[in-house]
């Protein structure tokens, strides 16, 4: 019998001052590309959120990933 992980999700740990970050964002995005795991399965964990240093980027950073499909916690 195969093993059928359609219904699998990833719940991957991002720290505050991770976010913004241009190369993890790439990085992210061709992981994303190079997978078979749909973002829609994707969710990013935010820790230490008093420890993001720039507003802006990091909202920006998760607006290209929940527009590709990925969700936040």
């Amino acid at each position: 019998m195969r093993y059928d992980d359609s219904n699998k999700s990833y719940s991957i740990n991002l720290s505050g001052m991770s976010l913004g970050s241009r190369k993890l964002l790439d990085v992210i995005i061709s992981e994303l590309d190079s997978s078979d795991i749909a973002p829609e399965r994707v969710c990013f964990e935010i820790t230490e959120t008093a420890a993001i240093r720039n507003h802006t980027s990091a909202l920006q950073f998760m607006n290209v990933l929940h527009g590709l499909g990925c969700h936040f916690f």
